[in-house]
C-alpha cells in the first residue's frame, strides 16, 4: 500500500510531501532532493493528505545515503512515544 508522509522543519517551517521506500514501527526511510543533515530533527506526518487532519510525530534523521541529485534519508522515531 502506497502511502505520503510530509517533513517538515521545526525551524524553518519549510516542508515536502514524499513517498516513504520503506516503513517499520520504528521509522521510515525517503527519497528527495532536499538536503537534510544526519541527526536533524524533522516532525512528520505520515499518511498525509492534503487539506486532512495532520498528526505529527518528532523525528531524526538516522541515515543519508547520497545518489546522484537525490539522496535517501533514514528516519527513526523516539522510544515510547
Amino acid at each position: 500500500m502506497k502511502t505520503t508522509a510530509r517533513i517538515r522543519r521545526p525551524v524553518t517551517e519549510e516542508a515536502e510531501v514524499v513517498v516513504p521506500v520503506n516503513v517499520s514501527r520504528g521509522g521510515f526511510s525517503f527519497e528527495s532532493r532536499l538536503p537534510y543533515r544526519l541527526h536533524e530533527i524533522i516532525y512528520v506526518a505520515l499518511h498525509y493528505h492534503e487539506g486532512g487532519a495532520v498528526l505529527e510525530r518528532l523525528a531524526r534523521i538516522v541515515r543519508v545515503s547520497r545518489s546522484g541529485d537525490k539522496s535517501e534519508y533514514g528516519v527513526a522515531f523516539p522510544a515510547g512515544r
